[in-house]
């Protein structure tokens, strides 16, 4: 049992810290920080880190992970998640349709939405709705014919397996490390680091998700498809946002590196997909920074899906 959405991008991860031991540093920022399977490494390595990411789903994970450096759920927490709850609004019940997802599944999440809000604890509800994001994950990385067939037993396994993934990856490395849920193009003006990583943004910007994502974000907001959209779509205010073409993407991405300037280490990795060229995102970052590295590599995520990725070291 695997986590798809942390495992497509770990070698890219591994790649990314074999590059970054050549250029030393004792803290860094990770905007847009997804899974935070980069910023697990940099904390494991001893660094002081601070994510961000305006999706909750992500923005959780990152605080359950990463800011949290000694709680996790215990045997009386993980009964208490997945309990029945009289009374839970049937919202994700009503959704389940639409995602060909049962809707035994649908209302088993009510239940556990509502039972993770009662939790008195920050950490602790960061880490409920991590392992609930994943089982999330799982289920809907099947096809629709194998979801129709799922029963109760499957989600809740694939609970109790990935409660225990998420508490082995608590760990305190010493250092004050946060994770926030804040715009990064308003949160880089107030960092102090020495590096910053992170993966390019897509041009289609936060509200293009996976259907994974999607009902993962709409199960940690508790919220309806068009409340959904609209809140999304008022999140971000420049990088992360949709952008119609690749000039508009690439001023917006000027002004971000803008805002980080006083930050003397860039770690930016992109693919070959993405729409601003190696060509023209190496001369963008040249104008900010006076030495840049533009490193590729061809990485292999499995059997069936191989991808270029690129990866800009820019330093002072």
């Amino acid at each position: 049992m695997s986590n798809n959405s942390v495992t497509r991008k770990t070698p890219l991860a591994g790649w990314l810290w074999e590059v970054s031991k050549e250029t030393p540093f004792g803290s860094v920022f990770c905007p847009f920080s997804g899974s935070a399977a980069v910023s697990r490494l940099f904390k494991e390595e001893g660094k002081e880190v601070v994510t961000t990411d305006v999706l909750l789903t992500h923005a959780e994970a990152a605080r359950a992970t990463i800011e949290n450096d000694e709680t996790i759920l215990d045997a009386f927490d993980e009964e208490a998640i997945i309990a029945p709850f009289e009374g839970a609004p049937q919202r994700l019940e009503g959704m389940a349709a639409a995602y060909a997802l049962p809707h035994e599944f649908g209302a088993w999440l009510d239940a556990c939405y509502s039972n993770i809000e009662h939790i008195d604890h920050a950490y602790k509800k960061a880490l409920a709705a991590t392992v609930i994001s994943l089982v999330i994950n799982y289920v809907l990385s099947f096809d629709d014919f194998e979801r129709s067939k799922m029963t109760d037993h499957d989600w809740i396994a694939a609970y109790h397996y990935y409660l225990v993934s998420v508490n082995n990856n608590v760990f305190s490395n010493g250092k004050t490390c946060l994770a926030h849920d804040r715009d990064a193009n308003s949160l880089i003006k107030e960092i102090e680091t020495e590096a910053m990583s992170f993966y390019l943004p897509s041009m289609r910007g936060v509200i293009d998700l996976r259907p994974a994502e999607r009902f993962s974000e709409l199960f940690n907001r508790h919220c309806f498809e068009r409340e959904l959209d609209n809140t999304l779509a008022g999140l971000v205010n420049g990088l992360g946002g949709r952008f119609s073409d690749t000039a508009e993407y690439l001023a917006a991405l000027e002004s971000f590196l803008d805002s980080a300037s006083s930050i003397s280490k860039w770690l930016i990795a992109a693919n070959e997909d993405s729409a601003p060229k190696p060509e023209a995102l190496n001369s963008l970052i040249s104008k900010f920074k006076k030495n840049v590295r533009l490193l590729s590599k061809k990485i292999i995520y499995s059997n069936k899906f191989t991808r270029t990725e690129y990866l800009y070291v820019a330093v002072d």
